[in-house]
């Protein structure tokens, strides 16, 4: 399936900013195109729960957060980085379009970084989804450590964890959704019934299901494969698994349209 090493996990860069009512955070994936915007509710202790519960291991920040925050961080295994904005702002309009006005400073800080960094162009990049407190379920590192929903506690690794029982996934892309998922359950009422429906639809089609499974297995992970092509760094297997992939997209769609509403 040519995935890499731990295709199924996220490797994100993430910037925050102070605000009045806590921490704009913004973290994005330069390999994948993903990026989120989300609110951090309370002190630094919060945002570094937050930072690690996704293993980011680099936060970009201003100068004057650096010095205060440096010796927490490190104590964490956060590496500080200093923002230096250059970007103007109708560069990164097209990324920072969902998201509230109080997030934008973080966004625009971590896309002025990577630019930097980088030194290519970023068009896979995706525009950030705003990610909003009330709809999620708040779990502390602590908590999801003892439950071992990602992370086992006795070998550190997925075996045993919630992850490891229910992770039927068959692309790279959807393992790292489902463990999306899993760090932040949904805490709407209205949206836990949508997604139920979603898998009790595609659970009840069986033969929907597998033929779905089937023509996945032969998708590739498109995400990281835009992000070679846009590096330019892509090579002719690259290429060939990015047509194997595309391939498959009609046969996708005509599948879907052949199960249940719900889907």
């Amino acid at each position: 399936q040519g995935k890499t090493i731990d295709g199924k996990t996220n490797h994100y860069l993430a910037a925050a900013t102070k605000e009045s009512n806590g921490y704009a955070l913004a973290y994005l994936d330069v390999s994948t195109g993903e990026a989120v915007a989300q609110m951090i509710d309370g002190d630094e202790r919060a945002l570094l729960n937050q930072l690690n519960a996704y293993n980011m291991k680099e936060l970009v920040v201003e100068e004057t957060f650096y010095d205060a925050f440096v010796e927490q961080a490190a104590n964490a295994g956060v590496v500080l980085s200093i923002a230096k904005n250059s970007i103007v702002a109708e560069s990164v309009a097209p990324f920072i379009v969902d998201v509230p006005s109080y997030m934008e400073h973080a966004c625009t800080q971590l896309l002025s970084y990577v630019e930097q960094t980088q030194m290519r162009a970023l068009t896979h990049l995706q525009p950030f989804t705003f990610n909003e407190a009330e709809h999620y379920l708040r779990i502390d590192t602590n908590s999801k450590r003892n439950l071992e929903l990602i992370q086992s506690i006795r070998g550190g690794d997925t075996k045993g964890t919630l992850l490891w029982l229910v992770d039927e996934t068959v692309t790279a892309m959807g393992g790292r959704k489902l463990k999306q998922w899993i760090h932040q359950p949904l805490a709407s009422k209205g949206r836990i019934e949508a997604r139920l429906n979603i898998v009790t639809a595609l659970l009840d089609d069986y033969f929907v299901r597998e033929q779905l499974q089937q023509l996945l297995k032969q998708v590739y992970d498109l995400e990281r494969l835009a992000g070679r092509v846009a590096f330019g760094s892509v090579g002719g297997r690259d290429l060939a698994q990015l047509r194997e992939s595309l391939r498959q997209v009609p046969h996708i769609k005509n599948t879907l349209l052949q199960a249940n509403d719900e889907v």
